[in-house]
């Protein structure tokens, strides 16, 4: 589309309904117009002003008004970041059904992975039923954010966490048993392991195995299906972050929804900051040492390191949270981090750490802590 004449688009059905679909007798588009939908969110533009007045002004067709017009498809806009941001919802998606289909032994879920290509990414790229699957994909994000939905906070709640600090958040952890099917009941521990790949991500060498159990931390593998719905999170995350934040590129500073009537808090940051206010109710929040701020961490020099934060991966958004993003990296050597109290740091991060908002990740031969801190 980008560059070509606006006269030979408007040929064909599937480029009239981009360019003017929604468009009224007073030669105006509606608010909920399908061209609106592609001004907006895919950016493209052509000049709508004159081909109104060369309608007006007697064209005796819509292709002769259309002469010597050209179409342009901003970069910047779903033609560009937004439809990365899409596709790797799409991916994730994909991949948490086909993950599925195997560890739970059902071909459904596998099938319902290849389906999600038509229903969803040609339907966008078409542009046939743009704003409705546009509409689809929000609600779909939004249903799998642990703001609203349980089951997905139990998933993230189990992303990285001390083991002393599972057992007290799901007291039957080792004596539950859950139901596979109607006559199939597994230990609740055999399941996190066997179907979510719920395993020890660090077990402290120290002396004992109640404290060194007391200590591991534990996490999803990689392949598994709990990091599968981990990234899916984080990828719908994104794009919901991504727009509510991203301003269109023209206009008095409007966001990118707001034509749509939506105004949208980035939910990555809208989960931190809940989570944080029902953290202070119960903790000073005062870690027992720290470096500094996170944004420092992965590199950022500027003036706004405030602004950065964690959310299943590093952030950033132009209003602070009510208390920042810091870290602590060092080498782990028994129950110690560069001779410090490993023990004292985890009883700290160990709340965060179940609402998803903090973690502890290898970097090399050191470890990197990432928590909030005031």
């Amino acid at each position: 589309m980008e560059g070509k004449g606006l006269d030979e688009l408007l040929e064909e059905e599937r480029f009239q309904r981009i360019l003017i679909g929604g468009l009224r007798r007073d030669l105006t588009l509606a608010p909920n117009s399908l061209a609106r939908f592609y001004q907006l969110i895919y950016g493209v533009k052509y000049d709508f002003n004159e081909l109104v007045a060369r309608i007006k002004g007697g064209a005796r067709s819509l292709a002769d008004a259309a002469v010597n017009l050209t179409a342009q498809v901003a970069d910047e806009l779903l033609a560009g970041t937004v439809e990365k941001l899409v596709r790797d919802v799409l991916t994730a998606a994909r991949n948490v059904m086909a993950v599925a289909g195997r560890v739970l032994g059902d071909r459904h879920y596998e099938r319902e992975a290849v389906e999600l290509k038509p229903s969803y990414e040609q339907a966008i790229e078409s542009g046939e039923e743009g704003v409705k699957v546009f509409e689809e994909l929000l609600e779909a994000s939004l249903s799998t954010s642990p703001n609203y939905c349980e089951p997905m906070f139990g998933v993230l709640s189990l992303y990285r966490i001390p083991w002393f600090y599972a057992v007290k958040a799901y007291p039957g952890i080792t004596t539950r048993k859950v139901y596979l099917n109607y006559a199939t009941t597994v230990e609740y521990l055999d399941f996190l392991r066997e179907k979510l790949g719920w395993t020890e991500y660090f077990v402290p060498e120290v002396p004992g195995e109640s404290v060194r159990r007391r200590f591991t931390i534990m996490g999803y593998e990689e392949g598994s299906l709990g990091k599968a719905l981990v990234r899916l999170i984080s990828a719908c995350w994104s794009l919901l972050d991504h727009l509510a934040r991203e301003k269109l590129s023209y206009g008095a500073g409007e966001r990118l929804l707001e034509p749509f009537g939506l105004r949208l808090e980035p939910e990555s940051y809208k989960y931190v900051r809940r989570a944080l206010e029902s953290l202070s109710g119960v903790s000073n929040l005062e870690a027992p040492f720290k470096h500094g701020l996170y944004a420092r961490a992965v590199g950022y020099t500027g003036k706004y390191p405030y602004n950065y934060y964690y959310a299943l991966g590093e952030r950033i958004f132009d209003r602070t949270l009510p208390v920042p993003c810091c870290y602590y990296r060092g080498r782990v050597k028994g129950l110690t981090v560069d001779g410090k109290p490993l023990p004292d740091l985890l009883r700290y991060m160990a709340p965060q750490m179940y609402l998803g908002i903090a973690t502890m990740e290898r970097e090399g031969d050191e470890y990197i802590f990432v928590f909030y801190s005031r």
